[in-house]
């Protein structure tokens, strides 16, 4: 999405941390100065169409179990 953006396919919404360098280098703008800080956010991405591999069940199994604890404290 964010290399549509780039691309000048329209606006995308992302995090600081994945477009903050893209604004600094002038490759992308931000067109708003309204945010939603998600301090306690997270988020996984494959290739469409990926094969589920081990690896990413493993990570993705982890982070269940310890986000499903913190949840509790």
């Amino acid at each position: 999405m964010l290399q549509a953006a780039v691309a000048g396919h329209g606006i995308a919404l992302g995090w600081r941390r994945t477009t903050q360098r893209l604004i600094d280098n002038g490759e992308l703008i931000r067109p708003v100065v309204e945010s939603l800080p998600q301090h306690n956010a997270i988020a996984l991405y494959t290739r469409h169409g990926a094969p589920r591999n081990a690896a990413s069940e493993a990570l993705l199994g982890w982070l269940r179990d310890v986000l499903r604890d913190k949840s509790k404290e």
